[in-house]
């Protein structure tokens, strides 16, 4: 048996398309997180940034249509679809996450320290949590890979919350 990884080929497996829709929008969210760092040194390009949001929605929705006018199986379509946005955020996600780590690690290791975490700080101490809750979430806080899991599963969260409808709303086009 043969494997055949050519997209041409009626096998439309939600974990292949997103593993290759995977790698655009995750090229794609690595950028726009290279736009993210710049924006704090020249405030100009939170426009650019804003944008870039709003092209996330946007490439998600047309790779989604892409998938589902190449998908071939009538059973689970729509189980199938919700399937492969959350699969293709999490391929991103990790384009995304390989970004960060390399520039807290390499580009700027103090990066995290002195503009990211100070904020998170101050975002918890303004919560009214008991303060063994703030003490194990500050804890927490010092940790940058800490950081960079809780935006792998914010991406794929966010793989769900638009998965969702789409799958339930977007129709296949029958031309």
């Amino acid at each position: 048996m043969t494997n055949n990884m050519d997209l041409n080929v009626k096998d439309t497996s939600p974990l292949k398309y997103a593993m290759h829709y995977g790698i655009f929008l995750g090229i794609f969210w690595a950028i726009k997180y290279l736009v993210y760092i710049v924006v704090a040194y020249w405030v100009h390009f939170i426009y650019l940034y804003y944008l870039m949001n709003v092209g996330t929605f946007l490439l998600i929705y047309i790779f989604y249509i892409k998938y589902i006018n190449e998908d071939v199986s009538k059973i689970n379509n729509k189980i199938r679809g919700f399937l492969f946005v959350v699969l293709l955020c999490f391929f991103a996600s990790i384009f995304e996450g390989g970004m960060i780590y390399f520039h807290f690690q390499v580009l700027d290791p103090s990066y995290y320290a002195t503009k990211i975490e100070p904020s998170l700080i101050k975002l918890i101490e303004s919560f009214p949590y008991p303060p063994d809750v703030k003490a194990s979430a500050l804890s927490m806080v010092s940790n940058s890979i800490l950081y960079i899991i809780s935006t792998f599963c914010g991406n794929i969260m966010l793989g769900f919350i638009i998965g969702t409808p789409m799958a339930l709303l977007v129709k296949k086009n029958n031309s």
